[in-house]
């Protein structure tokens, strides 16, 4: 797995006194909705019959944006989200107050750099909504952190 895929690994395997594998893995993220991610992670592991399973979530290094893969970069804007571009001098606080918008954020659906910020922040706190002058369709920019 690579550094900058945020999915769980098996970091060892042991077998356990009652004859099954336990698995170890490591989920490093900041992402508020981390006990939601070990749950699913965990059901997952054992629907697959994979369990016992032990989530073990690590904050740091602390995740950045620049981690996203071109792959994920292209599926962001493939479902309306423009990804975010390079995190200026390692991540980026995401700050409530005194924000100035990013510069040259695409449209994701036209692919226009015609566009304005509508609100410092969208449906989370990591994305803003912008608007496009060009096709005039609203949508969310994902921040550099």
């Amino acid at each position: 797995m690579s550094d900058h895929d945020k999915t769980p690994v098996p970091e060892s395997s042991q077998q356990s006194q009652q004859g099954s594998k336990e698995k170890s893995g490591q989920l490093e993220t900041p992402n508020p909705a981390t006990e939601v991610i070990e749950h699913d992670v965990l059901a997952t592991l054992e629907r697959e019959g994979l369990a016992p399973a032990r989530a073990s979530l690590r904050r740091a290094p602390a995740w950045t944006s620049d981690w996203i893969t071109e792959e994920g970069r292209r599926k962001l804007e493939a479902y309306g989200i423009a990804p975010p571009g390079p995190a200026v001098d390692g991540a980026v606080p995401i700050r409530v107050f005194g924000r100035r918008a990013v510069p040259d954020v695409g449209c994701p659906r036209c692919g226009s750099r015609h566009t304005e910020r509508l609100s410092a922040f969208g449906s989370t706190a990591c994305k803003a909504m912008y608007r496009c002058l060009s096709c005039r369709e609203p949508f969310e920019h994902f921040k550099p952190i």
